[in-house]
């Protein structure tokens, strides 16, 4: 849910800096790598998780 919340603001933010300069392709370019940054967000935690938590079915 945070990952979702930053990427959100931070989208917004970036559209309002761009968008005077660069009209709609500023806005597009800000929801893209907002998106991106969300993924890559998701990723790490991801696999930090996974390397925490044992596989199912490994003996402690």
């Amino acid at each position: 849910m945070a990952g979702t919340i930053g990427q959100v603001s931070f989208r917004a933010l970036l559209a309002w800096l761009l968008a005077p300069s660069l009209g709609l392709n500023g806005v597009a370019l800000a929801t893209g790598i907002g998106w991106s940054l969300l993924i890559v967000f998701k990723a790490i935690l991801y696999f930090v998780k996974k390397k925490k938590d044992p596989p199912e079915g490994a003996n402690p």
